[in-house]
């Protein structure tokens, strides 16, 4: 596996796992790498603006937290960046729209505003919509300038 993969399957664990603490001495294990070529991927990723590493001690041995900064790989145009957060946001995006009430309603052939199976009255989509903007607000996904 060539460099440019390998950084791009590390991202791709980063942002599907964003909000979680990852320590690198687990990060090369999660993902079945080499530990010293997870260190090099790491560091360049960081020079590059696209992670930050933040030391730590963890069971008495200097490690890194491991951050992916989201605004930096939103404006990356590095090929294996691009095709990692490509992914990850086609993913994320077909799972968001999957869990719209509206896929599963068996109303929805009936359903227009001011009828009576109205969107702007619907108890499914109001607390789906609700629910979304509340994990939004807890930082639960990518920034809004998507």
């Amino acid at each position: 596996m060539d460099r440019e993969s390998t950084a791009g399957k590390i991202l791709e664990f980063l942002l599907e796992n964003e909000g979680r603490d990852i320590l690198q001495s687990d990060l090369w294990k999660e993902l079945g790498l080499s530990s010293k070529d997870v260190s090099k991927i790491l560091k360049k990723l960081e020079e590059e603006g696209l992670i930050k590493r933040e030391p730590v001690v963890y069971k008495g041995r200097k490690t890194y937290k491991i951050m992916v900064l989201s605004d930096s790989l939103l404006n990356s145009d590095k090929i294996g960046v691009t095709r990692s957060v490509g992914r990850y946001l086609m993913r994320k995006l077909v799972n968001e729209a999957l869990d719209i009430p509206c896929l599963s309603c068996p109303y929805i052939s009936k359903c227009y505003e001011g009828g009576f199976y109205d969107p702007v009255n619907c108890q499914f989509l109001n607390e789906w919509i609700l629910r979304n903007m509340r994990d939004r607000k807890q930082g639960a996904s990518l920034p809004a300038q998507l």
